[in-house]
């Protein structure tokens, strides 16, 4: 009566209805006589169902043993309620308390977080282009296969999740391919995939794995659709015909195990099999060969018939056809590998009796208890009202009773229980310390969070792995140069190369790439961890370019939003066809000074963008001015002042901002570069007057219009007069640059004392708990 249970009935239904015949030798072939391998190891369909049937049966018992942790998860009862019937104790309670389920939840979303906080599933590099190019190239080519599997794959989050949820709670999930072409992968827990038992924990030592499926008619039949392509793809048509024609509702004829019946009882399903869809239940058979290639066939699950499918050497590697995804290693092999559903069985049974007990006890003593004299006095269990009073019928005593605390005694063991079980399950999520105490600091918090997280690195590592794996084959199946049209996955493969040649990425860089790797997640699965490290990294935004600060503010954002959010609060900057606004306003704002107009400057604006496109603008005539290829030098000096101040005015305020302290050392140089050419356009626009003025003296004087001076007095009273000039303009240009030097300082001293307070607020204010 203690776990799970199945019924007689049930259990019928799940004995094996075929004889099992004993191991064979003749089943796969090996080398001959003369110490050759052969072409292949396959024999027929008939050899391949037998060792299917070998591997079935040595499962039967881990069938079980799954079959009874999936109940506990799916709320199964602690007691069999057809046996507490039978002992009249049919009024016990008897609830399964969800416990199990919500630590399932809470450990899938640590897996299903390391998919959705990333912005893009991987990073990619390829050697075609020169090196500017490849990483752009990159860059694109790994947003482009992200926006593919993501959002043009409408069933990856499905299968991602359903590919968590075998990996977590039976510490085994297979995502296996069916063919050699489809970059769709397809999921399957471990009762779906058979392989002998003792195969080391690594693909690449899998002898023959068998894969269960269960194909639609329709889905079945677009693979012989077109007979002449399916033959030469390695399709029996006649017998895939056949096997479409022979479709049933039911059951296979060689039984369900307890995994299948526990799904079927689930949906419930066990006894309306006649509204099902018709079905065709087939094997998917992978065989290594002698030359590490693997071949691939498909027959019924039933034995019955030829192959529907056969293609020899199909598979280069176990990585072309599946990856295992396992926690742990166990001691070596793949069914010595336990998940979250067998570490807290027992603790979960315990405490579901425990609670139940309590359950029972706090309905007993909220009962009076009645003793009967006799027999007799039984079936006189009835009560008379006379108003406000109440009569017992004669010969039943009221019996007062103490009742134990069971509150105090049993909920001590049901904590205890909660602490081991969250003890042995640490690998799979974060342990949640509620605050005690005084309030914490900051760093405290943080030191907090980083050791709660610190118990999934290890998990997380092992997933990222096959992960990892699976990214790069489906991208190695995506770098093929044709596709059928008809073809499961070519219309979307063939809009991800539409895309990336639109956006000026060439096939060839797809082709060439070397390295797909998968980006992991900051924080490994654990949003609390992600946000600590994010603020982190803004505490460095000094430190950082401004591709690196505007990555970090976006990851930030993220954290919160998602990134499908943030380009609502921060473009990406690796997107060159968006121009910011303020790009737009500081080019007119150019076209204004040189025209001499003065322009203001809000505290609105970006300050950044704006000093960028004027000393970009203003860049080339400084250099002009210092190379002597100036032609209207008043123009230009008229432009150059009016700029200098317009371009301090923003440099005043960018001077405040801590996270663009890094700038300021190369606008400045800029500036210092601008206020040289300003002077020394000053000393040649002088230097024009003078002559100008001295030519125009000679020309009055050769038509006889003044007096002649002499020549010594006429050299004193220009000397003084340039002199008198040159003192006037100096200090007026003196005090301007001594002006905006002070408030370049004042800026800059303002910024220090901010960030010190901030500093200083930081250690000193701890938050609330």
């Amino acid at each position: 009566m203690t776990g799970t249970y199945h019924s007689s009935i049930l259990t019928k239904l799940v004995e094996p209805k075929y004889t099992v015949s004993s191991p064979n030798d003749d089943s796969l072939l090996n080398l001959n006589s003369n110490g050759k391998p052969p072409k292949t190891r396959i024999t027929d369909q008939a050899g391949l169902y037998g060792l299917y049937q070998q591997l079935y049966l040595a499962d039967e018992q881990s069938a079980r043993d799954r079959a009874r942790i999936m109940d506990m998860f799916d709320g199964a009862a602690p007691y069999d309620p057809v046996v507490l019937r039978r002992l009249g104790q049919s009024y016990r309670a008897n609830l399964n308390f969800g416990e199990a389920g919500a630590d399932l939840e809470k450990a899938l979303t640590s897996y299903n977080d390391l998919v959705t906080s990333v912005d893009r599933l991987v990073n990619v590099r390829t050697k075609f282009g020169d090196e500017s190019q490849r990483e752009e190239y990159g860059a694109i080519i790994a947003e482009e296969f992200n926006r593919l599997i993501t959002k043009d794959w409408s069933s990856f989050y499905f299968k991602q999740q359903l590919l968590s949820y075998y990996f977590v709670s039976q510490g085994l999930g297979v995502a296996f391919f069916e063919d050699d072409r489809n970059w769709k992968w397809n999921v399957c827990p471990i009762g779906d995939f058979f392989i002998p038992r003792g195969t080391s924990a690594t693909e690449g030592k899998v002898d023959i794995a068998c894969v269960r499926r269960i194909y639609l008619t329709h889905e079945l039949y677009e693979y012989i659709k077109d007979p002449k392509i399916a033959a030469q793809a390695g399709w029996n048509v006649e017998a895939t015909r056949q096997a479409i024609i022979d479709a049933t509702t039911t059951f296979p004829t060689d039984g369900l195990n307890w995994e299948e019946l526990q799904r079927q009882m689930k949906n419930n399903d066990l006894y309306f099999a006649h509204v099902r869809a018709k079905e065709i239940h087939v094997v998917h058979y992978y065989v290594r060969e002698f030359d590490g290639s693997y071949s691939h066939a498909i027959g019924r699950r039933d034995g019955s018939g030829d192959f529907l499918f056969k293609k020899i050497n199909q598979f280069k590697t176990a990585e072309e056809a599946f990856h295992i995804f396992t926690y742990g290693i166990g001691n070596g092999t793949y069914h010595s590998i336990r998940g979250l559903g067998y570490k807290i069985f027992p603790h979960i049974q315990m405490t579901n009796r425990l609670r139940c007990a309590m359950a029972d006890g706090a309905m007993l003593q909220t009962s009076v208890l009645l003793q009967p004299q006799s027999g007799e006095d039984v079936s006189r269990m009835s009560m008379a009202y006379s108003g406000p009073l109440s009569f017992l019928p004669p010969g039943l005593n009221v019996v007062q009773t103490q009742y134990p605390n069971l509150a105090a005694n049993v909920q001590p063991l049901i904590n205890e229980m909660a602490m081991v079980r969250q003890s042995n399950t640490g690998s799979y999520r974060t342990q949640m310390n509620g605050p005690s105490g005084n309030p914490r600091t900051a760093t405290e918090v943080e030191a907090q969070v980083a050791n709660e997280s610190i118990l999934t690195t290890n998990s997380m590592n092992l997933f990222y792995v096959p992960w990892g794996r699976l990214l790069r084959e489906q991208f190695r199946r995506l770098q093929r140069d044709t596709w059928v049209p008809e073809e499961d996955g070519a219309k979307e493969a063939m809009m991800f190369r539409t895309r990336l040649e639109e956006r000026g990425v060439p096939w060839q860089a797809v082709k060439a790439v070397y390295s797909v790797e998968p980006v992991k997640s900051v924080g490994l699965g654990s949003p609390a961890a992600r946000i600590t490290a994010f603020n982190e990294f803004m505490g460095m935004l000094p430190r950082f370019d401004e591709v690196g600060q505007v990555n970090a503010i976006r990851d930030r954002i993220a954290a919160r939003v998602g990134y499908d959010q943030v380009d609502r609060y921060l473009p990406n900057p690796n997107v060159k066809n968006r121009i910011p606004a303020d790009a737009k306003i500081a080019q007119l704002e150019n076209a204004a000074m040189q025209e001499g107009k003065q322009m203001s400057v809000l505290p609105s604006e970006n300050h950044s963008i704006h000093l960028a496109v004027h000393l970009g603008d203003s860049g080339p005539i400084v250099q002009a001015v210092q190379n002597k290829q100036v032609e209207d030098k008043q123009q230009t000096l008229a432009y150059l002042s009016i700029m200098f101040q317009h371009v301090n005015d923003h440099f005043i305020r960018i001077a405040q901002d801590q996270t663009k302290q890094g700038e300021l050392g190369q606008i400045k140089m800029a500036m210092n570069l601008m206020r040289e050419a300003v002077v020394n356009l000053q000393r040649d626009v002088e230097e024009d007057i003078r002559k100008a003025n001295e030519e125009q003296q000679q020309a009055a004087l050769e038509q006889g219009q003044v007096q002649p001076i002499s020549p010594q007095m006429q050299m004193k009273m220009q000397e003084h007069q340039l002199d008198m000039q040159l003192k006037q303009e100096k200090a007026m240009m003196d005090a301007k640059f001594q002006e905006a030097e002070m408030k370049q300082k004042l800026a800059l001293q303002d910024a220090q004392a901010a960030a010190s307070l901030s500093v200083a607020l930081k250690t000193n204010t701890a938050p609330k708990a």
